[in-house]
């Protein structure tokens, strides 16, 4: 099982990503856009593991959901990357100290229960919009955003599986608990 570990957006964030995308479409020539149920913020992207490593993944996951309480987040800017010579897309979000805390706890609480080696590369919270975008004009995705200050709610730590259904790719749920500090 391929997994992540990521926190799930309600259906009104995944709606404005959608409308968001949309405008994007406007303004590239091709690429794969991110399907609306497959929005979502992730934390740290695991691999492929064993059923016993995602028994142990869920202990951490319930760990981690009861150290720190639901934050706020904000889109922030649209952005791009280079992956194996192909342009990313994405929405980024405002700093927010509480989103770094999680990160951080996820990727401890893996490595400390899993013996599993993380790669601890810098973290940049982001939202794929699309991936092998190829648009129309360099720099017409920083208008997208502008009008777009987006503010919503962490609520939750999900552990998802990647995994195909019916030929298309579905981040599916395994676990998900809600944010509720209890320290």
């Amino acid at each position: 099982m391929r997994v992540f570990v990521g926190i799930a957006l309600k259906e009104k964030e995944k709606e404005k990503l959608f409308q968001l995308q949309n405008q994007l479409k406007q303004k590239t020539e091709k690429g794969r856009f991110t399907d609306l149920n497959n929005f979502h913020l992730t934390l740290q992207f695991i691999g492929e593991v064993s059923s016993e490593e995602v028994r142990q993944l869920k202990e951490n996951i319930t760990m981690v959901s009861k150290k720190i309480d639901p934050f706020d987040l904000q889109f922030d800017q649209m952005g791009q990357f280079d992956k194996k010579g192909k342009k990313v897309m994405w929405i980024g979000l405002k700093m927010q100290p509480a989103l770094f805390q999680l990160h951080d706890l996820v990727i401890k609480e893996i490595a400390k229960q899993t013996n599993r080696l993380i790669e601890n590369k810098s973290y940049i919270p982001h939202i794929t919009l699309g991936r092998g975008i190829v648009l129309k004009e360099e720099a017409q995705h920083t208008k997208i955003l502008e009008q777009s200050a987006h503010h919503f709610t962490a609520e939750n730590i999900t552990l998802f599986e990647s995994t195909r259904v019916n030929g298309r790719l579905a981040y599916l749920p395994v676990l998900q608990k809600d944010l509720q500090n209890q320290l």
